[in-house]
């Protein structure tokens, strides 16, 4: 007499084949295939995978580390511009102290300029031909800490020259005794300060 006894799988897998005989027991047992012994979970190629793995998770999930050559190119144009606009106002704004410093100036001078051309016609008065005179030493002394005199009889005009106390030395203010009217001579109007028309009476 024989005996079969088959267990569900779930229950154990390696006695679903196994046999009783009453005369002569014979044992059948599952050819149990064999696995791959598994890789060390401490080895040093599973630790660098792992390290790979990890690397490669934080690159995609941080996109902020993705960088290209183009954008790179922006920020640095964009830096540029800002640091191009912030000297850009503060030269300007040096310019613009210089110019209301110029301005100051000239406003002192042309009272000396009034006093000059004063003299110059009350010489003329007093002369007896009604000649101007030849010089302004003949009219005295006229001081200003940013500007020269000077006068000429050929030319009929009075100059006020700048001194370096000015800030710049060179420009000329030129007032004609014929035409009652002042005009600038400014060889480099490229440099500041200059003097400008519009401060002229």
């Amino acid at each position: 007499m024989t005996q079969s006894k088959n267990y569900d799988s779930n229950e154990n897998p390696l006695e679903e084949n196994m046999v009783e005989n009453t005369g002569n027991q014979t044992i059948e047992t599952p050819v149990v295939p064999e696995n791959k012994k598994p890789q060390e979970s401490g080895s040093p190629a599973s630790l660098r995978d792992k390290t790979v793995k990890a690397k490669a998770m934080v690159d995609d999930r941080d996109p902020s580390r993705k960088v290209s050559l183009v954008e790179l190119i922006m920020i640095l144009m964009l830096v540029g511009l800002v640091l191009v606009f912030i000297f850009g106002m503060q030269q300007m704004k040096i310019d613009k102290e210089k110019e209301l410093i110029a301005q100051h100036k000239v406003e002192e001078v042309i009272p000396v300029f009034e006093q000059i051309l004063k003299s110059i016609d009350n010489y003329r008065k007093q002369d007896a031909f009604g000649d101007y005179p030849m010089s302004l030493d003949e009219l005295g002394t006229f001081e200003s800490e940013s500007f020269t005199f000077d006068y000429s009889y050929e030319e009929m005009i009075v100059k006020g020259i700048t001194t370096e106390a000015f800030g710049k030395k060179g420009i000329e203010i030129i007032y004609s005794i014929t035409n009652q009217v002042y005009e600038v001579d400014d060889p480099n109007t490229k440099e500041k300060p200059t003097i400008k028309d519009e401060w002229l009476p």
